[in-house]
Parts: C-alpha cells; structure tokens; sequence
C-alpha cells in the first residue's frame, strides 16, 4: 500500500484473503505499517537524520530503508489521512459501516482511497 501502487496492493489483498485471512488481522498489520510510516515521516520531516529515524524501527535494514523512503515520498500529512481510512475502515468491519457492501468492498475502497 505503501508503494502507491493501487493495483498491486489489490492483488496482494485478495491473495492474502484467498489464503483465509480475515480482515481484523490485515486491518492490524496495516495500521501498523501506515503508523509507523506516519512516524518515521514526522520525524523526518522535523529533522531528524535517516539514521536515527532507522534506528527507531524495528525491522530488518532493508525493510527499514524501505518504509523510510515511502515515508519520506508519501509524507506526514498523507500518511495521517491513510491511518484515518484505516480507523474507517476497522469500524466497517465491526459493522459501523454506512457505506454498504460486503467487508471486502469496503477494504478494497479503503486500499483504492490510500492508493490515490
């Protein structure tokens, strides 16, 4: 997702839902990944060197690397707005959602919104 990439981070959802993963541990692995992006963002954004914003993640140096890059790309502001989707997104699978459709729409609108 973090990529930008709408159509991969579909395929990759449907694949790992085809798998038999269920949406509460998605939604989870990807609120972490979008807020830990959102915090490597800030802290790059207020000055902090890539070295230590690397230190502060707990991950692989390639991994790491990679969340930065896409952080410092996607920026604060736009990874705050994805983690709101996200928030969004939690509630409709708790069936709070308003917009209608099957948990997997509303995670595939989800995707599409953070992708855009």
């Amino acid at each position: 997702m973090l990529s930008g990439d709408q159509q991969r981070a579909t395929r990759a959802y449907l694949q790992i839902r085809a798998q038999g993963e269920r949406l509460p541990g998605l939604i989870y692995w990807m609120s972490s990944r979008v807020r830990q992006a959102h915090q490597a963002a800030r802290a790059l954004e207020a000055g902090q060197p890539q070295a230590a914003v690397r230190g502060g993640l707990r991950m692989p140096p390639k991994a790491a690397d990679q969340l930065i890059n896409d952080a410092r790309r996607i920026g604060a502001d736009k990874l705050r707005h994805a983690i709101e989707i996200i928030a969004d997104l939690e509630l409709a699978s708790r069936g709070g959602s308003k917009k209608g459709g099957s948990e997997d729409t509303v995670a595939l609108m989800a995707i599409q919104a953070i992708t855009n």
